[in-house]
């Protein structure tokens, strides 16, 4: 079971900082959105995705996932929000946000791309 607990919404993906000095952290966070009501591992899939998005590692998220002790049904969770994150993603690509346009090119899409297949690929790998 999923339990509802209160968690950051909306870290601005252009926020999370990565920095890799002997183990993994996040740093330069520093505009949160709201708070909202829901599944905390939506958290830690939005972060997976962009973190991957940027070309970085996503071991924080692994060892969010630790932190939390999620089971076999709750990492499931995690990868369909990664999917779904990563078709929010690619939705997102050429849209105008303000005065700033998301950036949309064949090295972009080619990276989504490549991202969801992964994701795809671990979720039939896991529910065959």
């Amino acid at each position: 079971m999923i339990m509802n607990v209160w968690f950051c919404v909306s870290i601005p993906t252009e926020m999370i900082t990565p920095k890799r000095q002997g183990f993994f952290n996040v740093s330069g966070v520093i505009d949160i959105d709201g708070i909202g009501f829901g599944d905390r591992l939506t958290y830690i899939a939005l972060t997976r995705v962009a973190l991957l998005n940027m070309g970085c590692d996503d071991d924080i998220c692994g060892y969010m996932l630790d932190e939390i002790n999620a089971d076999d049904s709750q990492r499931r969770a995690e990868l369909f929000y990664c999917l779904a994150y990563c078709v929010d993603f690619m939705g997102e690509r050429g849209m105008t946000f303000g005065d700033k346009t998301v950036e949309v090119n064949e090295q972009v899409i080619s990276r989504l791309d490549s991202l969801y297949d992964m994701f795809m690929s671990h979720w039939k790998s896991i529910n065959a």
